[in-house]
C-alpha cells in the first residue's frame, strides 16, 4: 500500500458504472454490482470504489491503478516478474501467486496479508495486460472479512467488460437474471504524466509513480515507484545553479566525488558519454547499499549541463528489480527536452492550475512554470523567485490545520477577505527570517466550504510590488 492507509478511506458513496480509457480504440467498462460505490480517485489510481455492508460499513476498498510499458514487449516482461520474481516486504506475507482469468484475458493474482500501523488487512490483487499496460485490481479489507466478502471481488471482476471501437471483446459476463440497477455512466480518462520544469529543462513523469517530499534536501523532485507498502524503485531529479559556466566532466567529478560519501559500499560499474535532450549527457552505473540495510542496491545517473546549470537524473532499485524496472526510468529520459521559451513570456493562453479532484481552476500569474507536482497539487515558480503552492486537503477543518501549522513560528501581520469566483478567500500574511537572516512574506490563502490552499512565499521587501498580480489571481479563482 502507498503511505495512506486504506482503512482511514473507508467513507463516502455514490453507485456508479465507470468506463476507463485504455489505449487507442480500447476501452474498461465496468458495471459496479449493488452495494459498490465510486469514489474519487487519488492522482495514483485510474478508479476507487468501495463496498458497504447493510450496516452502511465499508467492507472492501478496489483501487485501480495503471502501470504502463514503453511497448508490449516490455509490458510482456512484467509478467515474468509478477510470477517469478515479485518482492514484498518483511510487514507483508504472499498467500498466493496464480495464474487467472479476468474479462476473457489472461491474470495474475497475487494475495497478501499486510501489518500495516493501523492494523492488518488482506488484499488481493488481479493483474491484467492489454497492450503496452497492465492494469491491477487491488481488493483491501480485514482478514476477518476476507472469507465473507471474497465472492463479491469475484461479483465485481464478472462486470468488467474490454471494448474496442468494434464491440465488445469479451461479454458483460452479468450475472443470470440479473436486472439493470440503472447505474449511470462516469468517464475516467487515462493517467495523464505530471510535467516538471525546472530551469531549462521540462519532462515528463508517468501516474504510475507517486510524488513525495524529497528526504534529500539537494534534490528538486523526488518520485517512487510502489509495490505493496514499499518503494519497488525511487526517482530523483536534481538541479544546481553555477555562477560561472562549469564543463560537464568537471561537474560529474564532483557529483560523483559527493555520491562516494553520501552511498555506502560504493562502486562504479560502467560510465558512458550519451547525449540527453540534444545535449552531451554522461551515464553512470554503480553499486551501493544504504545505513541500515546490507541489501545492494543499483543506480543509474544522467547527468547534463547547459551554460550555468547542472542536472542530475537518478534511478534506484533492487538489483534483482533493476533490470525489469529499467524501462520505466527509460521512459521519463525520453520524455526529457530544453524548454525554448522564456518563462516570463509564455506563448499562448496563461498556465492554468487545475486540482486534481476537480475542485477548483486558478489561472496562473504569467511567467509561472511548474516546479514538482506535490500532494493534492503543485508546486509553481515565478521569475522574480516567488513560490505558489496550489493543493487541496480532505475540508475547510484540514484547511485550517494546514495554515496555523504554517503559522508557528511566524509573525503575525492581520488578516483580509477577497471574494473569488464562487468562494469567499481569507487571505492571512506572515513574516519570518531565512537562514540568511533576510525576511520573507508567508500568504496563506483560505476558501470558504473547501480545503483548497494557496500559500506565496516571497522576499517581504517585495510584498508590496506583488500586490499588482497577488489579488487578481487570488480572485481568478473559480470553484465548480
Amino acid at each position: 500500500m502507498d503511505g495512506r492507509k486504506l482503512l482511514s478511506l473507508f467513507l463516502l458513496a455514490c453507485c456508479l458504472a465507470v468506463s476507463i480509457g485504455v489505449a487507442e480504440g480500447a476501452d474498461i467498462d465496468i458495471t459496479l454490482p449493488p452495494g459498490w460505490n465510486a469514489l474519487e480517485p487519488t492522482r495514483d489510481e485510474v478508479a476507487l470504489c468501495e463496498l458497504r455492508d447493510d450496516k452502511d460499513r465499508a467492507v472492501v476498498l478496489l483501487r485501480l491503478r495503471r502501470i504502463d510499458f514503453g511497448s508490449p514487449e516490455e509490458a510482456e516482461g512484467f509478467a515474468d516478474y509478477l510470477r517469478n520474481k515479485a518482492r514484498y516486504d518483511e510487514s507483508t506475507t504472499l498467500l498466493k501467486n496464480s495464474d487467472g482469468t479476468l474479462a476473457g484475458y489472461p491474470s495474475i493474482v497475487h494475495q497478501v496479508v499486510e501489518k500495516t500501523s493501523d492494523g492488518t488487512l488482506q488484499r488481493e490483487m488481479s493483474y491484467l495486460r492489454l497492450e503496452s499496460s497492465w492494469y491491477v485490481f487491488e481488493f483491501s479489507t480485514l482478514p476477518e472479512d476476507f472469507g465473507r466478502v471474497r465472492d463479491r471481488f469475484a461479483e465485481f471482476l464478472r462486470g468488467v467488460r474490454i471494448t474496442t471501437s468494434g464491440g465488445p471483446v469479451s461479454s458483460p459476463a452479468a450475472s443470470p437474471g440479473a436486472e439493470s440497477t440503472g447505474d449511470q455512466a462516469l468517464q475516467v480518462g487515462p493517467a495523464s504524466p505530471a510535467v516538471v520544469r525546472e530551469g531549462a529543462l521540462a519532462f515528463e513523469v508517468p501516474r504510475e509513480w507517486s510524488a513525495v517530499p524529497p528526504s534529500d534536501p539537494s534534490a528538486n523532485a523526488y518520485f517512487v515507484l510502489r509495490e505493496g507498502s514499499g518503494a519497488r524503485a525511487e526517482f530523483l531529479f536534481y538541479r544546481e545553479e553555477f555562477p560561472s559556466p562549469v564543463p560537464l566532466d568537471a561537474y560529474f567529478q564532483a557529483v560523483e566525488s559527493e555520491g562516494q560519501d553520501s552511498f555506502k559500499s560504493y562502486r562504479r560499474l560502467d560510465l558512458k558519454r550519451t547525449s540527453l535532450a540534444g545535449l552531451e549527457a554522461l551515464r553512470l552505473e554503480f553499486l551501493f547499499t544504504v545505513e541500515g540495510n546490507p541489501a545492494q542496491l543499483k543506480g543509474l545517473f544522467y547527468t547534463v549541463v547547459t551554460e550555468t546549470e547542472g542536472y542530475g537524473f537518478l534511478f534506484d532499485a533492487a538489483v534483482s528489480d533493476f533490470d525489469a524496472l529499467l524501462p520505466a526510468f527509460d521512459r521519463i529520459l525520453a520524455s526529457v527536452r530544453r524548454e525554448t521559451v522564456a518563462a516570463s513570456s509564455p506563448a499562448g493562453a496563461p498556465l492554468v492550475h487545475s486540482d486534481p479532484a476537480g475542485l477548483f481552476a486558478a489561472p496562473l500569474p504569467s511567467g509561472a512554470v511548474v516546479v514538482r507536482p506535490i500532494e493534492g497539487g503543485a508546486l509553481y515558480r515565478l521569475p522574480g523567485g516567488e513560490e505558489l503552492q496550489l493543493f487541496a486537503v480532505k475540508d475547510e477543518a484540514a484547511a485550517e490545520e494546514v495554515r496555523a501549522k504554517i503559522a508557528e513560528g511566524k509573525r503575525a501581520h492581520g488578516s483580509s477577505v477577497v471574494q473569488a469566483r464562487g468562494r469567499q478567500a481569507q487571505v492571512f500574511l506572515y513574516s519570518s527570517p531565512d537562514a540568511a537572516g533576510v525576511s520573507r512574506a508567508t500568504v496563506v490563502v483560505r476558501f470558504a466550504a473547501s480545503g483548497a490552499l494557496l500559500v506565496v512565499t516571497l522576499p517581504a521587501a517585495e510584498y508590496g510590488k506583488a500586490q499588482e498580480w497577488l489579488l487578481p489571481f487570488i480572485k481568478g479563482f473559480s470553484f465548480r
